[in-house]
């Protein structure tokens, strides 16, 4: 019986070793797993702090007088005035394209454009 014993004894001595190698390579994954865990969920928490100064920015850049006061001041833009608007008998006549634009069908490219009549007349 005792030769069976010793290599039981061995055999569990190595066993136990080996599980609280395993335990302990667990143990230190776990924590690495938990910190990079904890990064995250505070990366997250900026960026809904950022998110919420980005939308209350959005919102205040969105009214209509806000609109204005950049149009003004970075595009250089100004109402229209009653002068710049002309009434549809002031407009130019309509000119005709000498050549209406070929339209590409399965057949290929073929004349005017659907709804187009003439070559240019």
């Amino acid at each position: 019986m005792r030769t069976i014993a010793r290599p039981l004894v061995a055999l569990a001595v190595a066993g136990t070793a080996l599980i609280a190698f395993v335990l302990y390579e667990l143990k230190t994954d776990t924590r690495q797993l938990a910190q990079r865990a904890r990064a995250l969920e505070a990366r997250i928490e900026r960026l809904k702090a950022a998110n919420a100064v980005l939308e209350a920015e959005w919102s205040s850049l969105r009214r209509p007088h806000a609109i204005d006061r950049l149009a003004r001041e970075k595009l250089g833009l100004r109402p229209t005035e009653p002068a710049q608007y002309i009434t549809p008998a002031e407009l130019p006549p309509l000119r005709r394209p000498k050549a209406y634009p070929k339209v590409a069908t399965s057949r290929g490219f073929t004349g005017p454009a659907a709804g187009q009549r003439g070559g240019g007349r």
